[in-house]
Parts: structure tokens; sequence; C-alpha cells
């Protein structure tokens, strides 16, 4: 603290207090964009992380062809732990005013599903099979369900569903959370010509076997039933990492590099500024005996403690606002640690960057002359 005291005391008050809410502005858009990049960067790994399940992405020609026996026909080749959904598809749901989210009707056979279930219990063959009218919804959703009689519904595309399950994991957001699933045979009625006539996107799934093999099979029914296999490509796990997060892949990044390339324009001026109105104090303290490494110390101190002064309060501000915010909406970004640590190592970044530009002023500074000024 001494040393804000000494900035302070030598007329900088000011110029200190600019510096620090410069810093402070650029930290905290910093800290706010990584944690959002980050949470998104998560958000899309969670595609990857349903268990050992190999997928396949397929294209096909419905022609008409798909009708109630064609998935008792699907059911009958599908290997135990295998499974097929509707990918790319949104329908209008209750559970969701603002927006049209996606959907996920899927056929499977074995113990479970492919989506993760938080609470409640997964939809069975019977359910399949007598086109029930049952639907899991993903955690985001839970709060905007219909209830009645002590049971929770959903209204999908003008059609009501009884809701049986959250979807969702229990201390992490996923892409799942605001989505519908319900069976492949309860298409809505107003849908189904959308759904079954034209193409279609699905995903093969399997939890254990060869994937192959089922797709293998997947094909001769296509050909039996007289539907077009337009194309197939396996899904291959492409987790991003934290540097992707941070990376110009994100657009919302260019705001975090402007904002420090600012404020580092900002901090140089300002700095560049100290040490002209500092001529004196530096020339004394050279004709002290002081060395130019121990004045560029001194002045590293002062511009790393400013700095870091900006990022933690910049950080904890953060922080603050959605500790305060989420208790009273679902916010999809959170605080991040890893926000904390690129906030820091801005600062340090910007630290070095500023007195290596005020290093050439500041060693230019000749005792005699900064004594007769």
């Amino acid at each position: 603290m001494s040393i804000i005291k000494n900035l302070f005391a030598k007329g900088f008050k000011a110029s200190t207090f600019f510096f620090i809410a410069g810093v402070f502005v650029s930290m905290l858009v910093t800290s706010i964009g990584i944690s959002s990049s980050i949470a998104k960067q998560q958000l899309l790994n969670t595609r990857y992380e349903l268990g050992d399940v190999e997928q396949y992405e397929l294209m096909i020609q419905t022609n008409g062809k798909i009708d109630d026996s064609f998935w008792d026909k699907l059911y009958d080749i599908l290997y135990d732990g295998s499974g097929l959904y509707v990918a790319n598809m949104n329908m209008p749901a209750s559970f969701a005013k603002d927006v049209v989210p996606r959907v996920y009707p899927e056929i499977y056979k074995g113990d479970k599903g492919l989506f993760p279930i938080l609470k409640g219990k997964y939809f069975s063959y019977e359910n399949i099979k007598n086109k029930d009218r049952v639907a899991l919804v993903g955690k985001n959703r839970e709060l905007n369900l219909i209830e009645e009689n002590e049971k929770k519904y959903v209204e999908i595309s003008g059609t009501r569903y009884e809701v049986i399950g959250i979807i969702g994991y229990k201390n992490k957001q996923s892409v799942w959370d605001s989505s519908a699933y319900f069976p492949i045979t309860s298409v809505p009625d107003k849908e189904k010509s959308n759904v079954f006539s034209g193409y279609m996107q699905l995903v093969l799934y399997i939890r254990s076997g060869s994937i192959e093999k089922q797709l293998e099979s997947l094909k001769n029914l296509f050909f039996e039933v007289g539907i077009e296999l337009m194309g197939a490509a396996k899904i291959v796990e492409n987790k991003q990492t934290f540097l992707d997060a941070i990376s110009p892949k994100y657009p919302g990044n260019y705001i975090i590099y402007i904002f420090f390339i600012v404020s580092l324009i900002n901090s140089i001026n300002i700095a560049m500024n100290w040490v002209s109105q500092r001529n004196f104090e530096i020339g004394v303290r050279k004709a002290f005996g002081h060395s130019e490494g121990n004045i560029l110390s001194m002045i590293f101190k002062e511009m790393l403690l400013l700095f870091s002064i900006a990022a933690v309060f910049a950080v904890l501000i953060h922080f603050l606002s959605f500790k305060v915010l989420g208790s009273f909406v679902s916010l999809p970004e959170v605080f991040l640690l890893e926000a904390f640590l690129v906030s820091l190592a801005s600062a340090f970044i910007l630290t070095v960057t500023t007195v290596i530009f005020v290093s050439f002023k500041t060693l230019a500074v000749q005792p005699i002359e900064a004594l007769r000024s």
C-alpha cells in the first residue's frame, strides 16, 4: 500500500484513478468474456460425454415410406444398447415461448436411451410401441412445465405430453439442457408430414458391439422399404481445449482483444506522463547511486500493483454480479477460475509491456539535466 500512497502523494491522484479505472474495465470484459467462451467450450464438449457410445450421422430421403410398420421392423434389427434419433429438428414448445427449442424423437433397444437422465425415468419400448405421449425435458426447462393433478406436462407443437423425466447432469450444464425428448412414434400429428417425408437427418448410436454391422443392417432395411440413404459419416470426438476457447474462433473474443489493446495504450500513455513528471525524482535517484535496474524495478512494482488491483477488483465484481443475478435468473455463463487466472496473466503482460515502453524514456533521463530542470 505504500506504493499507492506514494503515487497519490506525488500528485498523481487523477492519473492513478483513471489508470486503475481503465484497466478495471478491460479486466472486467476479459473475465466475463473468457468465462463465457470457456462455458460455451465446455457446453459443446458435452456432446461427446454420453459414455462409451459410437455414433453415425445419416442423411436419408424417406420417399414417404415411413409408417408404423417401419418402426417395428427397425426395432427388430436394432442391437441391444443401440438406437436412433432425429437430429437438428425444432418444434414450438410451451416451456420456451421465446425460442423454438430443439427436439429429439428417439427409438432404442435396451435398458436406457442415449441422453443423460437426471430425474424420473426414461420412456420405455412399451411407450414407443404404444405411441404414448410421454416426454423428457432438459433441466433448464423444468420450472416452465404445466402442472395439473400432481403431474407435469409440456405441449409440443400443440400436442400435450406427460413429462416423466428430466435430462441433464447434476453439477454442470450440457447441450441437452433446454430440449425435449419423446418416442419417435409419438411425433405431434401436425409435424409428421414435416418429419417423415422428404429428407431426414438421423443419428445412429450403439453402446456395445459393432456399429458398422448395425449400419449395414439399417442400410438393408432402408433398401427393403424404399428409403434412400444419401450419406453416412461417423461422428468423431472433437473436444475443444482451453486454448480454443480463448482463440479468435469465437468472435466474441475480439471484444476482449480490443479492450486489451485500448487498455495497453491507455496504460503506456499514463505511465509515460508519470515518467515525464518524475524526471527530477529519477535524476536524484541516479545521482545518489541507484542503478537503472533499481529504478525500473520500482516502476515495475508500481505498475504490477496497479494492474493487479484492477484485475482482482474486476474479477470480484464479476463473481458477485453472477452470484446476485444467478439467484434471480438462470445464466448460461458462469464465473470460472480460469477467467481469474487469465485476468491476472493479462495484468502481468500489460505490466511487462508497459514497463518495456517506459524503460526507454526512463533510461534516457540524465541526472544533471533532471536536476537543472
